[in-house]
């Protein structure tokens, strides 16, 4: 499993503590350096089972490699750092960030693929992080995924969300073989094809959406 805006791993705690047969490998990716630093900290007390291992990188995925600025609420550690500056929230620069794709991440840490879950929470950047993966060609590589949607979308952070709207977004994803869900509790809500309404797109809270490869075997 592979975590963006992995925060200070409560996300990652609560999988690797949840009693599992299967030996789990966590990759948790967290670009603030001051969460990055607690993060690393507390994992070392998480409960996991027998063989798994959980490993954490200060690092950025986006569609595009190089360093770039991160910005966060001033003197404050947040869930709300992101690569875009959000004027409304008083965001500043809190420092600069190695970025790079998905797939180029995978490549340089040799990662085995098929992931089987891919959890990405990087408060507007969502779009840019899944164009960077390149489904067209590595939709056989990454067969789940989960990404947040709403207010961080429709805020001036990313280029990409203001771009698409999620109607537009879950079809892209659609013509690249993907169902798509809002994430309840106990159910999955499918919102792709027939099952879009066009009230999904005046959602502002923060819903996530399962993105899951039609007929792929972790969906199965």
């Amino acid at each position: 499993m592979i975590e963006f805006g992995a925060n200070i791993g409560q996300f990652s705690e609560t999988v690797l503590s949840t009693p599992h047969n299967i030996p789990f490998v966590v990759y948790s990716l967290e670009p603030v350096t001051a969460l990055f630093n607690v993060l690393t900290n507390r994992t070392v007390m998480f409960e996991k089972q027998k063989g798994d291992k959980h490993f954490q990188y200060n690092i950025a995925i986006s569609n595009h490699n190089g360093k770039a600025p991160i910005y966060s609420v001033k003197d404050t550690l947040t869930e709300g750092a992101s690569l875009g500056k959000e004027p409304k929230f008083n965001f500043v620069k809190v420092g600069d960030v190695l970025v790079t794709t998905l797939p180029d991440f995978i490549n340089e840490y040799h990662i085995k693929t098929p992931v089987s879950f891919i959890k990405i929470d990087v408060e507007g950047f969502e779009p840019e992080v899944i164009m960077g993966m390149n489904l067209k060609t590595n939709k056989d590589r990454f067969p789940l995924f989960c990404f947040e949607t709403g207010g961080t979308w429709r805020d001036g952070r990313s280029v990409l969300a203001k771009t698409f709207t999620l109607k537009s977004f879950v079809a892209m994803l659609d013509g690249q073989g993907y169902d798509s869900f809002f994430i309840g509790y106990p159910y999955l809500l499918p919102i792709n094809g027939g099952y879009w309404d066009d009230s999904f797109d005046d959602f502002t809270r923060a819903s996530n959406i399962l993105a899951a490869l039609r007929h792929s075997n972790p969906w199965k």
